[in-house]
């Protein structure tokens, strides 16, 4: 008789380095449960990765393949939820790796009846440092709409942990499927944070548990911090995807008006960040800054200013740019975005 599974493991493949790829499944067959299963996902790899997926298969007979055309991290997941039998769901990345004290609760999954558990984890740098982060000093109960707020980067309950990742979190399967919860295919950027917000308002029960179960590797080099032509697209996409989760949503006790203006502000942010004032862009200054004049008043940056209040940012830094996009400062916003650039490249050499 099949052993019914308690944990899946679900990791979509992408060009993974492979060394980094046989570390995340490693650490997860060294529990010799036959109640757990590995899930990988390749979503249209190249050959040495593929083959690798498929080397990893014949390895132990709880790890299941997928291939499939690339289609992104979302479809990618969405599969691996579908093709995953676990009571629980643990998301991995396949470049980070599971921390030997998660196997030490893992036993509470079988009985366990909450939608979501959350863990803390540990950020890795390039260096190799790790600094552990949390919730809380201690397990207590928890503000879910703080932690949709957070997911979006608009809360301040928690500032030392991230919500909106679908890493150090155990998912109940049963709760996606009812709630037909699933990864927006659509998202280039910001899955996580669009897939958590929706889980968060959805949810009935959500535990916390002061276990450091998850390795995230930061890498700089991703997605997330390099030059990109098309930042503005991603971003504005997100920007949908969240307006629309607002108005599906109408949950008492958020400030949709305040969540919808900082997240345009945020956004705008990083599109100057990752596009038109990038130390990397090669276009002409001018056109940069007349597409960031153009993006400013598209996304109504100036009521969001507006809205927003200084002692809404901690530190200087963050009063610095909230002052330069206030006050549509774009030569000096441009010179302190290419300084900040140029000043962490050089904290990471």
């Amino acid at each position: 008789m099949e052993c019914e599974k308690l944990v899946s493991f679900i990791i979509p493949v992408y060009n993974t380095p492979v060394h980094l790829l046989r570390r995340c499944v490693n650490c997860i067959l060294k529990c010799e449960r036959a109640d757990i299963e590995l899930v990988l996902v390749d979503d249209g790899s190249d050959g040495e990765v593929r083959g690798e997926c498929d080397a990893i298969f014949e390895t132990d007979q709880r790890i299941n393949v997928f291939h499939q055309e690339n289609q992104g991290v979302s479809v990618a997941r969405n599969r691996g939820i579908a093709e995953s039998g676990g009571r629980y769901l643990v998301f991995i990345d396949p470049d980070d790796f599971i921390c030997d004290d998660f196997w030490t609760c893992i036993e509470e999954l079988q009985n366990a009846g909450e939608d979501i558990i959350l863990f803390d984890y540990t950020r890795m740098d390039a260096r190799g440092n790790r600094t552990r982060m949390q919730i809380s000093e201690r397990e207590e109960p928890l503000d879910v709409n703080e932690l949709i707020r957070n997911s979006l980067f608009c809360g301040t309950k928690y500032p030392d942990y991230f919500a909106g990742a679908v890493w150090a979190k155990a998912f109940r399967r049963k709760f996606l499927l009812d709630n037909k919860l699933e990864f927006d295919s659509n998202l280039r950027k910001s899955q996580d944070r669009a897939f958590m917000a929706y889980a968060f308002c959805k949810t009935q029960s959500v535990k916390y548990r002061k276990v450091n179960s998850y390795v995230y590797y930061q890498n700089f080099e991703s997605i997330c911090n390099k030059y990109s032509a098309n930042a503005r697209f991603r971003a504005y996409a997100f920007i949908n995807a969240i307006d629309a989760f607002l108005e599906k949503n109408p949950r008492a006790g958020l400030d949709r008006e305040q969540i919808k203006y900082r997240l345009r502000y945020l956004q705008y942010f990083e599109i100057l960040y990752l596009d038109y004032f990038n130390f990397q862009n090669q276009k002409n200054r001018s056109v940069n800054r007349k597409e960031a004049k153009d993006d400013y008043v598209k996304l109504n940056i100036k009521k969001a200013a507006h809205i927003l209040k200084l002692h809404d940012f901690d530190g200087m830094i963050e009063r610095t740019k909230f002052f330069l996009i206030k006050f549509r400062c774009f030569y000096l916003l441009e010179i302190f975005i290419k300084y900040r650039q140029r000043k962490n490249r050089k904290k990471r050499k």
